[in-house]
C-alpha cells in the first residue's frame, strides 16, 4: 500500500492494527480509499466491482459468533468518519 499524500482536496486517516499476542503494531495512512482488517477466523472471501469502478461489494465469511464479539448494536455514528 503507498503512504504518498493523495490530493489536497482529500482528507487522509491513520489506521494502526496492533497484534494482541505479541504487541507487534503496524500503521498505514490512507488517502481517498478504504481499508479491510480481519481477524481470527474471519477472511475476505469475494469482491465485486461495478463496471465503472467506483462502487465495491466485498464478501466476509467466517465470522463467528462468541462472547467476545458480541457487544451492544452501533449507534446511528458510530464507525462513521467525518469528511
Amino acid at each position: 500500500m503507498d503512504d504518498a499524500p493523495g490530493p489536497a482536496s482529500t482528507k487522509g486517516i491513520q489506521i494502526t492494527v496492533t497484534d494482541l499476542d505479541t504487541g507487534e503494531s503496524e500503521s498505514r495512512t490512507i488517502w481517498d480509499d478504504y481499508m479491510l482488517v480481519c481477524a481470527g477466523s474471519c477472511y475476505r472471501h469475494h469482491v465485486t466491482i461495478s463496471g465503472s469502478g467506483s462502487t465495491h461489494v466485498v464478501t466476509i465469511k467466517g465470522r463467528k459468533d462468541d462472547q467476545r464479539s458480541a457487544r451492544p448494536a452501533p449507534s446511528s455514528t458510530e464507525g462513521r468518519l467525518s469528511a
